[in-house]
């Protein structure tokens, strides 16, 4: 057969896959490769595209996000309101298309990497796959993993033609090197500069004093745009959700990383934050009494220091996040680990199909479990559509938490009580203990909040959590202001919290 109607065979049936993924599974299948802060990017995205300014309720200005993929999302959505006009489901199944694609042009990129460096190419690409689509493709539609793993994925490419074919490739580098900062602005001072370090040492010394000077400058221009843009604009250096979770100069590490024992976070989390250390050790081992001078060892260099870099990004937020980690922070070390481990190690060589099997069978029960046997974001979709039926787009609603899912299904005025895709106006508001005066100023109308959180009483529903201890308010409410109360869960394998949802008329 001819190699260009293989090609285009290939290529129809990737295309035909995504459509019929995106656009023909359940709603509720699909919400459930995404996360609640999802929504958060989702939302304001669509309201940016229409002209609403950068909000995620339309009351509230923020920048609680990072640049790239919002900006990219704002395009996307720019373009489809052309065609169509707003419906949460659709445009949801938009986003999943859009993520599908940018996963398969990853992997192409991937494909290429191996190929130029390895003989095996096409043995490790096959069991490369299943894992990449455990970490990577199955997880945080609508958030910006899949994006840094496609930018990685080519500048990596770049590098691998630098060092293989001898060209010279600088100025592509340089780009996506400042496209992977407005990805996640976090890594200017974690994954950024590690990768920026590997480049020098696995560069011809003629070219690293061009190298550096290339890098620093438009690093430094780069990013002092975008802080001045955000002082201009919202009259800070950092994001409104950056500026909430930094707890520096408190070290909260010990604290978070405990955290990462509890069996939620023991089996993600924690397990992607060993699979980069493991992959870190296993890589210094192999390079004993090696030089780095062969071209082999200077691409695995290059990974080495990326990977390292994100395990000093997982560290930092670790320490001086009070949040510690998000299931998406370690979604990109764990791409750059199985990276590393798939140059270090010779995968391909011994009993193939066994491992081919069991990367498979690993997907397919993973996939199972995960995506097929719980139901993660059902019930919350549910009391979405039905808040969206007894109430009115005029309704003002505060909500402390999942209100991404609930805001952008129920496509109601949804206010962040969190505050990370909120406004530091807002935030002055809690600091200042004065929450139930901005529930006045703002004119609120509803509460909403979910069960776990309840204690309910003859005459009285208190939400224990935030009671007092959240902008002085007292999250108590009568039980004549109870408007809805409809089954709540948060079912995701191991975790698994369940009792209702409650929406409360706030009397101001």
């Amino acid at each position: 057969m001819n190699i260009s109607i293989r090609i285009f065979q290939v290529f129809a049936l990737i295309v035909v896959a995504g459509l019929l993924f995106a656009f023909l599974s359940p709603i509720k299948f699909l919400i459930n490769f995404s996360n609640d802060d999802s929504f958060f990017y989702i939302k304001t995205a669509y309201h940016f595209s229409i002209g609403s300014g950068s909000t995620f309720d339309l009351i509230n200005t923020t920048n609680g996000y990072h640049p790239l993929w919002f900006l990219i999302l704002s395009l996307y959505f720019f373009i489809i309101n052309f065609f169509t006009s707003f419906n949460p489901d659709v445009y949801f199944r938009f986003v999943v298309l859009l993520q599908y694609w940018i996963s398969v042009i990853t992997l192409y990129f991937v494909f290429k990497i191996f190929n130029t460096s390895r003989e095996d190419a096409h043995k490790l690409f096959f069991l490369f796959v299943p894992l990449f689509s455990i970490v990577i493709f199955t997880r945080d539609f609508g958030l910006e993993s899949q994006l840094l793993c496609l930018l990685y994925s080519i500048l990596l490419f770049y590098k691998v033609e630098e060092i293989y074919l001898n060209r010279s490739l600088l100025i592509h580098k340089v780009i996506l090197i400042n496209l992977l900062f407005l990805t996640r602005i976090d890594f200017l001072f974690s994954v950024v500069p590690a990768i920026v370090i590997a480049d020098y040492f696995t560069s011809k010394k003629s070219e690293r004093k061009k190298l550096v000077v290339s890098y620093t400058v438009s690093l430094i221009l780069i990013s002092t745009i975008y802080f001045w843009m955000n002082l201009m604009l919202f009259g800070h250096l950092l994001t409104i959700s950056a500026t909430i979770k930094n707890s520096f100069p408190e070290i909260l590490f010990f604290q978070n990383f405990s955290i990462l024992f509890q069996p939620g976070y023991l089996t993600n989390h924690f397990l992607k934050l060993g699979l980069c250390f493991i992959s870190l050790i296993i890589f210094i081992i192999s390079m004993k009494n090696q030089s780095i001078n062969s071209s082999n060892n200077k691409m695995k260099l290059f990974v080495f220091g990326t990977c390292a870099g994100t395990l000093i990004f997982l560290i930092l937020n670790l320490a001086f996040n009070k949040q510690g980690l998000r299931e998406w922070y370690v979604a990109f070390p764990a791409f750059a680990a199985l990276l590393l481990l798939f140059f270090t190690l010779n995968f391909a060589k011994k009993n193939y199909i066994l491992k081919i099997c069991l990367t498979i069978l690993c997907f397919t029960v993973y996939f199972y479990l995960t995506r097929l046997a719980n139901s993660k974001w059902d019930l919350s979709y549910e009391y979405a559509m039905k808040l969206k039926e007894i109430t009115t787009p005029e309704d003002r609603i505060f909500q402390m938490d999942m209100s991404g899912i609930v805001g952008f299904f129920s496509e109601r005025k949804i206010i962040n009580g969190d505050g990370f895709i909120n406004s530091f106006e807002y935030w002055n508001y809690i600091n200042a203990n004065m929450l139930e005066k901005y529930l006045k100023d703002k004119e609120v109308d509803f509460y909403s909040t979910h069960s776990e959180n309840i204690l309910s009483g003859p005459i009285n529903f208190a939400d224990k959590i935030y009671s007092h201890n959240f902008g002085g308010y007292h999250f108590t409410f009568p039980v004549s202001d109870l408007v809805l109360k409809m089954p709540f869960s948060y079912n995701h394998v191991i975790n698994k919290n369940k009792g209702e949802w409650y929406l409360f008329r706030i009397k101001n």
